[in-house]
Formats: structure tokens, sequence, C-alpha cells
């Protein structure tokens, strides 16, 4: 997982607490966090327990794997894909956690831009020009393990490098630390 790196990151950076809640579903489709799903009850949960329940999130970090990539589930296409992955955005804005200001950043799968992957691979590039203005893309290209699974070290620089430029290349928000030493304590999902 890459987020404790991301976190980690965060942290030693802007000098504050940071709080992590992590879901893993692996193997799952994008329709496993559909609302009612496992993995959308299992997220709404955790942050019920976490007494995070107010709009303190600074981002959800998103790394799907393979499955609706290689014709499983009920999502193959790029459009359906797409449509889900919006309308997963769409929910997380409408709790009482996130809102539009929320960062949403995915990470690729796709090691050379080129695989079985590259049309949903496509699809989460759109989320750095889209006209959402808190979406971005973290990418995996360059990465020698294959798409999907990468080396503990390329974790490491998927979360404190990759995930943390497309974080500081969107938009700063009202309560975000500057990085000047005082910060804020914020939570980061």
């Amino acid at each position: 997982m890459s987020s404790p790196h991301f976190a980690k990151k965060l942290a030693q950076t802007e000098n504050r607490i940071v709080r992590l809640i992590l879901q893993a579903y692996p193997g799952q489709p994008i329709s496993y966090w559909a609302t009612g799903a496992t993995a959308w009850t299992g997220i709404t949960t955790a942050i019920s327990a976490s007494g995070s329940s107010t709009k303190n999130f600074d981002a959800i970090l998103w790394h799907q794997g393979e499955s609706n990539g290689d014709g499983y589930g009920p999502c193959i296409t790029d459009d359906c894909y797409r449509d889900s992955l919006y309308n997963l955005i769409a929910r997380f804005n409408a709790t009482t956690w996130v809102d539009n200001t929320t960062k949403f950043i995915a990470g690729g799968l796709s090691v050379n831009g080129t695989t079985g992957h590259k049309g949903r691979e496509d699809v989460l590039i759109e989320l750095n020009s889209d006209t959402l203005t808190y979406t971005g893309f973290a990418d995996a290209y360059g990465f020698t393990a294959g798409d999907v699974h990468f080396t503990n070290t390329e974790l490491v620089e998927f979360g404190s490098v990759r995930y943390w430029n497309a974080y500081k290349a969107l938009p700063v928000l009202k309560y975000e630390s500057t990085g000047s030493g005082g910060g804020t304590t914020n939570n980061t999902y």
C-alpha cells in the first residue's frame, strides 16, 4: 500500500497530525463501492468508528487493481468505468465527511501506458483535466514490477512522491497548511 507513505510525507512536510483510514478490497470491481455494497458500507462504518464524521478529510487516495480492466465484473467498458468512478466521487462529496474540495487522487496501474489496462488508465488520467477542480492522477510509469503489483520500493515512491506530487498540484484548501511549521490537524484518508 502506498497510502501510509503519502500520510507520512504529509505529516513530515506540514508538521501536523495525519490520521489514515485504510479500506482495501483486493481484486474487487468498482461496483463493490456502490451504495450499500461491501466496500461502501466498510468505509462508512470505519469513518463513523474513527470519530471523524465532519468535513475534515484532506484526500481520498483511490487505487483500484485490475478488476474492470480485465473483463471481470459487470462494468468492463471505459464509459461504464468512467460513469462509475464519477458517481463514486459524487457520493463521497455528498457525505458528511468530505465535500467537493476534498482532493480525490487515483493511482495508475500501467507501468508503460500501453497495457491491457490502457482504456481504464485513460479514464483515470482524465482526472487531471476534468471539470472537477480537486481530482488528480498519480501514474505508475517506469515501475518495473509489472502492472498492478509493485515492489516495496515502488510503493514508497508511489505514496511519498507520485501521490504527493498529484496532491500538491491541486489547489490549496483554506484549512490546509502551507508547510510553514504550525500546521493544522486535518485528516487524510
